[in-house]
């Protein structure tokens, strides 16, 4: 949680300068600074709050995600896979090496 208390202080001075001069055309200056007061103490507050909402969301999302991995692939799914994953490698090292080098240059004499 990176930099919470700058971002609430910019959310609750926000609050502070929007509270404050919608309030003053209506009511003398110092209600109109109580007021702003409040809304930044509430707008400061409601970021931690917001934050620690997120933050549970986020791990709630984070343990569903690796329950339906593990879910998905069974150990031994996981090892099927990579033996497939294996042979289709080892088949492709086969076919290269399969290949002559003479047939590449199909006997085609260089001049330097």
């Amino acid at each position: 949680m990176e930099l919470t208390w700058k971002v609430n202080t910019i959310m609750g001075a926000t609050a502070f300068l929007l509270t404050y001069f919608f309030s003053i055309t209506n009511n003398i200056w110092q209600t109109s600074i109580l007021r702003a007061i409040f809304g930044f103490l509430f707008f400061f507050l409601l970021g931690y709050l917001f934050r620690i909402v997120l933050s549970q969301m986020n791990v709630k999302n984070l343990e569903n995600k690796s329950n339906l991995i593990h879910e998905q692939f069974t150990e031994d799914d996981l090892e099927q896979a990579e033996e497939k994953l294996l042979g289709e490698l080892n088949k492709e090292d086969m076919l290269f090496q399969q290949i002559p080098l003479h047939s590449l240059h199909q006997g085609e004499e260089r001049s330097s």
